[in-house]
């Protein structure tokens, strides 16, 4: 990234991930986490669902082991857009 981040410091990010293997639903689950908001897409829309469905098993196994509230794992599903390509990945970031 090049330059300061526009706005407060603490303020919340929209982040694209491109790409939604084993790594991209990762990161995309630890940006929700982390409180941001996520635009999640790839080549293939099968590997978009499949993220998807990861990152609600990841999410689920965080409340179990006491790391995320499920009011918390809510607001993250909520935050999360599957989307149809690069353009809109990055639409609003």
């Amino acid at each position: 990234m090049n330059g300061p981040v526009p706005g407060p410091p603490d303020a919340p990010w929209v982040v694209a991930v491109v790409g939604a293997g084993t790594m991209g639903a990762g990161i995309a689950q630890a940006c929700l986490q982390a409180g941001h908001a996520v635009h999640l897409t790839d080549a293939a829309a099968e590997a978009v669902a499949r993220a998807v469905t990861r990152i609600g098993d990841g999410l689920d196994r965080a409340v179990q082991r006491g790391r995320l509230t499920p009011r918390a794992r809510a607001a993250a599903v909520e935050r999360l857009r599957a989307v149809g390509g690069l353009a809109d990945a990055v639409a609003g970031s």
